[in-house]
């Protein structure tokens, strides 16, 4: 599971965790209205599989969220994911965008 705490709009976003299972999901609570709410889904198409000790950084330009995953179940380690407006980006497709 992995956390970041963004002050100017007092909004926390989670990626992933365990509960028996790893899972990749996106998730961020507002502190004002006490509200969560799902930004990806376990399992949603193009994105990272579930996988444990990530890191997640949000741009402060742009809001993206960007995920450093982790190693999965089988313990082979994923590249880092950016996730804009509910679409998957692996940061190889980002680097080398196809023309």
């Amino acid at each position: 599971m992995a956390l970041q705490y963004v002050p100017a709009s007092r909004q926390v976003y989670l990626y992933g965790g365990s509960s028996g299972a790893l899972h990749g999901d996106v998730w961020r609570f507002d502190l004002r209205s006490r509200k969560w709410q799902v930004l990806s889904e376990d399992g949603t198409p193009g994105g990272p599989q579930p996988s444990q000790h990530g890191a997640v950084l949000i741009s402060p330009s742009d809001g993206a969220i960007n995920v450093l995953p982790g190693s999965t179940d089988d313990g082979s380690v994923q590249p880092a994911w950016q996730l804009r407006a509910g679409v998957w980006k692996s940061y190889e497709q980002l680097l080398d965008p196809e023309p």
